[in-house]
């Protein structure tokens, strides 16, 4: 198969499944998708391009939060914040092959930083 993706149960990646996994690219909406911290990096080590699920998850979000704006619901707005999930998910697999990082560290970092500067 070329795509994995959970989209139910969590921790179906983990040390005993991934050896196994034939696919080039993880990505679903399932939470907590990785059954440890350590198996982000095993997937990275077979060379297996892993879309975190929060960030998979990202667009059906957005959608929700844009219905409580206070100006109300605007569709152009919403697709303008889910194209910047595209770039989002870009940067953060590029970010990982620079780095020789898994991309979920990438991607928590950046999360980080980002609540940082927002100050939440």
């Amino acid at each position: 198969m070329d795509i994995f993706s959970p989209c139910a149960l969590s921790g179906d990646l983990s040390k005993k499944t991934i050896p196994q996994l034939g696919a080039k690219i993880v990505c679903g909406s399932a939470n907590n998708q990785l059954d440890t911290v350590e198996d982000g990096t095993r997937l990275f080590k077979r060379g297996i391009i892993y879309v975190p699920d929060y960030i998979a998850n990202a667009g059906g979000l957005i959608n929700v939060v844009d219905e409580l704006h206070s100006c109300g619901y605007n569709r152009a707005r919403v697709k303008q914040n889910i194209a910047n999930v595209r770039a989002t998910v870009t940067r953060i697999l590029a970010e990982s092959k620079r780095q020789r990082r898994s991309s979920d560290q990438v991607s928590d970092k950046l999360g980080r930083d980002r609540f940082r500067a927002a100050k939440l």
